[in-house]
């Protein structure tokens, strides 16, 4: 593991004429992680979310589907027997239920590729982003490796460094560079503040998915417990030939 050495102890610290910039810019760094952490956590809850709606909810309706037509298809056979319908007409009964089932079982697979759709595309832009936060992460490397080069040059030889600074005009650099950098944290303070808001927001919305989930899911078992009840009667039905 990287070891690394304590910060030197500075006792004589240059007076801090920036002390409110450096809170309001350290302020929004700290609010900045935060914010990630309820994201992070909010796409955690959606994937879950996402996979107890999708991949076991919905498989159960699906299983719950087959079996319902295949109950009716003996239910309405058996009944159409005892009415003494001839062969074609009891095949044409059976026959639409069968087709009912498959042109909504049709649909239902073009509303599963069109979710596939989607979810490949937030895959997608998860893609990018992640891109994304490799070039920045290069480019604050690079900041880094820069600034260190330049510290071991201020340290060898700082009279070198004295003489390419102009000196005359470094506070009024100082000076401009000081309200530009306050004009930008007061714009990232805006952003914070509605993204925090936005995260907040699906965080309670996440919270109210998770319960229609959970009521939904209740709702299956009743459904399956039908189902199964049903399926008692048709045993029995094709028991009694």
């Amino acid at each position: 593991m990287l070891q690394v050495k304590e910060p030197a102890n500075i006792s004589n610290q240059v007076a801090h004429v920036y002390y409110e910039l450096e809170a309001l810019v350290d302020a929004n760094k700290l609010r900045a992680y935060t914010n990630r952490i309820r994201i992070a956590e909010n796409s955690m809850v959606a994937m879950e979310l996402a996979n107890a709606a999708f991949n076991e909810s919905r498989q159960l309706l699906n299983d719950a589907s087959t079996a319902i037509v295949r109950n009716k298809k003996v239910i309405i056979q058996h009944l159409a027997e005892d009415g003494d319908l001839n062969h074609q007409e009891i095949k044409d009964l059976v026959d639409k239920a069968e087709l009912d089932y498959l042109e909504k079982r049709s649909g239902l697979n073009k509303a599963v590729l069109d979710i596939n759709a989607k979810m490949s595309a937030i895959n997608t832009e998860f893609r990018t982003l992640i891109e994304e936060i490799i070039s920045t992460n290069e480019s604050l490397l690079e900041h880094n490796r820069a600034n260190l080069r330049e510290t071991d040059q201020v340290a060898n030889n700082f009279s070198e460094y004295l003489a390419v600074s102009n000196k005359k005009e470094l506070k009024k650099k100082n000076l401009d560079n000081h309200e530009k950098v306050f004009e930008q944290a007061t714009v990232n303070q805006d952003l914070l503040e509605e993204v925090y808001d936005r995260a907040a927001a699906n965080k309670a919305a996440f919270d109210g998915l998770r319960s229609k989930i959970e009521m939904q899911k209740e709702q299956i078992e009743r459904l399956w417990a039908h189902i199964e009840a049903q399926q008692e009667l048709c045993f029995d039905l094709i028991n009694e030939k």
